[in-house]
């Protein structure tokens, strides 16, 4: 009978899950469909919902979509939502500098964009041939990471006296370059044309 059925598939899904999130840290679950169902999951749905979130519903991808495609079109201020996909680059990208006097941890590229779209490029003063730190942050929390692009071979100039530009770019969503370039000091100090180029695995 019904009853029976919904008892049995219950417990098959909830031995799937038990699979699924074994070993693995799984914090959000979306259930897209008209299959699942309160009704008959109560044992599975407690299981999902333990310590982690759950979501279910027929149009979820549907709506996720409508959302994005209205926040290109600026037709809604979604600073706060985050769309997850393969291509989702998870890192906040910074850099410890001085702007205006103060020193500030300068954004590079904000977590939740297509790796394809991430990219940065700017120009600074260097104060010297120190190294520069590039910090990541995961969206999900967890501690800092600093990632240093050495300058071997920096030219041997006064504080403040060279000119460097940065870019960012990534070439997955878990792998991106950061690269700076020697651009000297006007007609005061000619460029050497070096550049120094690290890999960054997230």
């Amino acid at each position: 009978d019904d009853e029976t059925w919904n008892q049995e598939r219950d417990r098959l899904f909830f031995e799937f899950l038990k699979k699924v999130f074994e070993r693995r840290n799984v914090v959000t679950c979306f259930l897209v469909g008209s299959y699942f169902s309160v009704d008959w999951a109560e044992r599975s749905f407690r299981f999902l919902t333990s310590k982690r979130h759950a979501f279910l519903g027929a149009n979820l991808y549907t709506r996720g979509a409508c959302y994005a495609a209205m926040h290109r079109a600026g037709l809604i201020p979604a600073k706060d939502i985050l769309y997850m996909g393969a291509d989702i680059v998870r890192e906040n990208l910074s850099l410890d500098m001085r702007v205006n006097g103060k020193e500030v941890s300068y954004p590079l590229v904000v977590a939740g964009v297509n790796w394809y779209e991430a990219h940065f490029e700017c120009e600074m003063i260097a104060d010297d041939g120190s190294d520069l730190t590039i910090l990541t942050h995961s969206m999900n929390g967890g501690r800092e990471v600093s990632h240093v692009l050495r300058l071997p071979g920096f030219p041997e100039r006064p504080p403040r006296a060279t000119r460097l530009r940065m870019t960012v770019y990534f070439t997955g969503s878990d792998c991106c370059f950061v690269e700076a370039e020697d651009l000297g000091f006007g007609d005061m100090y000619r460029s050497s044309g070096m550049r120094w180029k690290r890999r960054i695995l997230l």
